[in-house]
């Protein structure tokens, strides 16, 4: 095997593996507050992108503040590159205009993923 070719299996295993969906206790499970779940757990980041579009806005801004959604990514789905995007948001950014934001660096990094 080359060079590239291992270079290009590699990348593929890494795609699949942040592509995967995870065990539910792996999952990302979504809180309005400390303690105030939502009853939505995320497996995926297909199923995260998709939960984000719905989930009470008190959770995306709960979650962010905290920086939960970065250290998921990063030590769950194992996406660093999506992980630092995602930690590149300003800090001030809350409401309607996170979720959007969230919502297209998610779904833009899994387009990416399925081209590679």
């Amino acid at each position: 095997m080359t060079m590239k070719q291992t270079k290009k299996s590699v990348e593929k295993a890494l795609v699949a593996k942040i592509l995967r969906t995870v065990q539910s206790y792996e999952g990302f499970r979504f809180n309005r507050s400390q303690g105030d779940y939502t009853g939505k757990n995320a497996r995926s980041l297909k199923e995260f992108s998709s939960i984000l579009k719905s989930v009470d806005i008190r959770s995306i801004n709960f979650h962010f503040k905290r920086g939960d959604f970065q250290k998921w990514v990063q030590n769950i789905v194992g996406d660093i590159e999506l992980s630092n995007n995602i930690r590149k948001i300003p800090k001030d950014l809350h409401g309607e205009k996170l979720r959007t934001t969230l919502t297209r660096i998610i779904n833009d990094r899994i387009t990416e993923l399925k081209l590679a």
